[in-house]
């Protein structure tokens, strides 16, 4: 976490990157709040992107954890909230268009079968 942030302090790409990487590949539960709050200070994308991807996966033992805002932010936590109902609404979009053609392909089978 501090070789990454002196990577960013004195503008060192290869080494960003590197840190960034080895932070990501050592994401879990435990970490990934931490990590999502250091790739943003440090404009970490592609480590931000993963933290916030294995916040969502394992979201209900994240949401456990005491202290959420305190350890995010606020904004932080707003962004976590957004993407999360974003998936939400995503999902729900899903269903329902399978749902359509679940209800459609019925009606044409019991169409069907009557004549």
């Amino acid at each position: 976490e501090r070789l990454l942030a002196a990577a960013d302090k004195y503008n060192l790409s290869t080494l960003k990157d590197k840190c960034a990487q080895f932070l990501s590949d050592k994401l879990c539960a435990e970490n990934a709040m931490a990590t999502l709050k250091l790739a943003d200070m440090h404009n970490v994308a592609d480590l931000k992107k993963a933290s916030m991807e294995c916040i969502l996966k394992y979201g209900e033992n994240i949401a456990d954890q005491a202290g959420l805002k305190d350890k995010l932010g606020l904004n932080l936590c707003f962004e976590v909230m957004t993407e999360s109902v974003k998936r939400a609404v995503c999902s729900l979009y899903f269903l329902m268009k399978l749902v359509c053609q679940i209800k459609t392909g019925i009606k044409f089978r019991l169409y069907f079968f009557i004549f």
